[in-house]
């Protein structure tokens, strides 16, 4: 798949970017940006499948393509600004009283 193939490019150019750019910095900060680059791949490639196969279980029922497209961007859209934005609020309140004990 040209999308995940694309990914798997993306992460190759960043882990030579951090292999020169971070080639004097310490190991740590190197092992870190790897595994968040790792964490973040995994996402986006879920994140694509679960697309994937949303778009193509909806298409059998609805048939037009276009307008599957838009309801399975719609649902990722309401995912990431219910879902995401309630659990950022939260985390958000927990550091906030957090700097206010210190």
């Amino acid at each position: 798949m040209k999308i995940l193939d694309t990914i798997e490019s993306a992460e190759n150019f960043l882990l030579n970017h951090f292999k020169n750019t971070l080639a004097s910095g310490s190991s740590e900060i190197r092992r870190v940006c790897k595994h968040m680059l790792q964490i973040s791949k995994r996402f986006v490639e879920g994140l694509y499948r679960y697309m994937d196969s949303t778009y193509w279980e909806l298409n059998v029922s609805f048939g037009d393509k276009k307008e599957m497209y838009k309801l399975v961007c719609f649902c990722i859209y309401e995912l990431f600004n219910t879902k995401f934005k309630s659990s950022r609020e939260v985390t958000e309140g927990i550091l906030f009283l957090k700097s206010k004990e210190s």
